[in-house]
């Protein structure tokens, strides 16, 4: 490989670990500031655990994609701010999937179709709320995600890069 095509290479997973840190950085700062917004109770409306097949490419190029099921909690409440009905579907700020069903199925039973939640909402925009504030431990795997992106650029590059 050129020279030119790993500089630009390192470019990339550089400038894909800074977008990333900086979105990681946005999730965790908007965790932070869910725990002093305003509370209101809402209903669950609806409640289930979704499966979906993903294919991922094997690190083997002869053995063909590998496949996994991930797991989701499908979840909808509603919840009124001043007369105006709001519906929701965010648990947490980083809500994603599950890979083991039984992790999906213990979020879902505590939000069971019917019962009542307290949301907590942003007061500059009501439409946006959540059930559970904070930053959780899957919060945290983005931003570190992109200091890997970075970091694997960085070194990279200087592993590549001749001295004089």
């Amino acid at each position: 490989m050129s020279p030119t095509v790993l500089n630009i290479f390192c470019l990339v997973f550089v400038l894909v670990g800074a977008g990333i840190i900086a979105y990681g950085i946005r999730l965790i700062r908007e965790a932070k500031a869910s725990l002093s917004w305003p509370v209101v109770d809402g209903q669950v409306l609806h409640s289930e655990v979704t499966s979906k097949v993903e294919r991922s490419s094997s690190s083997s190029k002869n053995s063909g994609h590998t496949y996994r099921t991930v797991y989701q909690v499908e979840l909808t409440y509603q919840y009124d701010i001043a007369g105006a009905m709001h519906h929701g579907s965010r648990i947490t700020v980083s809500d994603g999937t599950y890979s083991r069903h039984a992790s999906a199925m213990a979020v879902a039973a505590r939000y069971p179709k019917g019962a009542k939640v307290t949301v907590r909402y942003r007061p500059d925009k009501p439409e946006v709320a959540l059930l559970e504030p904070g930053a959780r431990a899957s919060t945290w795997i983005v931003p570190l995600a992109g200091v890997l992106f970075l970091a694997a650029g960085v070194i990279v590059y200087i592993l590549v890069t001749p001295t004089k």
